[in-house]
């Protein structure tokens, strides 16, 4: 996704290029400069500046109806914030591993919540028509734009070797780790 959309895209047949998750046959690139995204893609989807439409004004968030979580899933799914993104590094215990082959990083929760525990797949990211560092590192969107104008925060681990929060350019093609609420 790039940040704000809702559409989402995926590898295309050939594996060297993206195409809509939705129908297949969009073609895109995740860029700031390639006018055929800009031409094909839908503009009133297309995040890459910061404007207020977008943003929760009670909240500072992301806009649900732009939030790929809540569109895809529904109900009380959504992007993390960023301060949930922080809290899960601090409040965690995290390690690299491979789960049904497939290399990621484990989260667990500790105390009343060790029993909690997520898996991050070190999906990569988009970058142009290619899949960047997949197997290898990842940036999870979260729903909290930066002050910079075409920024917004991600989960990421870089080198490997450490989860952060971080600013990234909303026109990267990142995943979405969808939170809710759980029962208390």
């Amino acid at each position: 996704f790039w940040w704000g959309d809702t559409v989402g895209y995926k590898r295309n047949a050939s594996n060297n290029g993206w195409v809509s998750s939705q129908d297949g046959t969009t073609p895109i690139q995740f860029s700031s400069s390639d006018a055929t995204a800009k031409r094909t893609y839908d503009k009133s989807k297309f995040y890459l500046y910061y404007t207020t439409d977008y943003i929760d004004s009670s909240s500072s968030v992301l806009n649900p109806n732009h939030d790929a979580a809540r569109v895809h899933l529904g109900g009380d799914w959504r992007m993390p914030t960023s301060n949930e993104l922080k809290s899960l590094i601090s409040k965690c215990t995290i390690k690299r591993t491979t789960l049904n082959g497939v290399d990621g990083w484990a989260v667990t929760g500790k105390d009343e919540y060790a029993s909690k525990g997520i898996f991050l797949p070190t999906a990569g990211y988009g970058s142009g028509s290619n899949l960047k560092d997949s197997g290898s590192e990842f940036r999870y969107w979260s729903s909290l734009p930066s002050s910079s104008q075409s920024y917004s925060d991600a989960l990421v681990n870089e080198n490997s070797l450490k989860l952060t929060v971080g600013n990234y350019t909303r026109y990267m093609g990142c995943p979405v780790r969808p939170v809710r609420k759980f029962a208390e």
